[in-house]
């Protein structure tokens, strides 16, 4: 499914359960993008789309924020405690 379809049919959408409509088109969008594309890259690009589709909606507002979350990069790792490691 494209993501302008998408897009259309999270807008005419049950607006009771926005959030698990857009869980939905979230899994579905993520299911369509190619095996060796970049997640983060494509969530990125669809943000950018996404924000030239003009809708009210509930749900997709909560798809815009699913995008937006998987378009953020990962912080850093942090040592959470215990000894540290000694290479010899």
């Amino acid at each position: 499914m494209t993501l302008t379809k998408l897009l259309v049919a999270l807008s005419e959408s049950d607006p009771t359960h926005p959030d698990r409509m857009a869980r939905l088109g979230f899994l579905e969008w993520l299911g369509t993008q190619p095996d060796d594309s970049d997640p983060r890259a494509a969530a990125e690009h669809a943000v950018i789309r996404l924000n030239a589709f003009v809708a009210n909606a509930p749900a997709v507002s909560a798809f815009r924020d699913l995008l937006a979350q998987a378009a953020a990069p990962l912080p850093p790792p942090r040592r959470r405690g215990g000894r540290p490691r000694v290479w010899h």
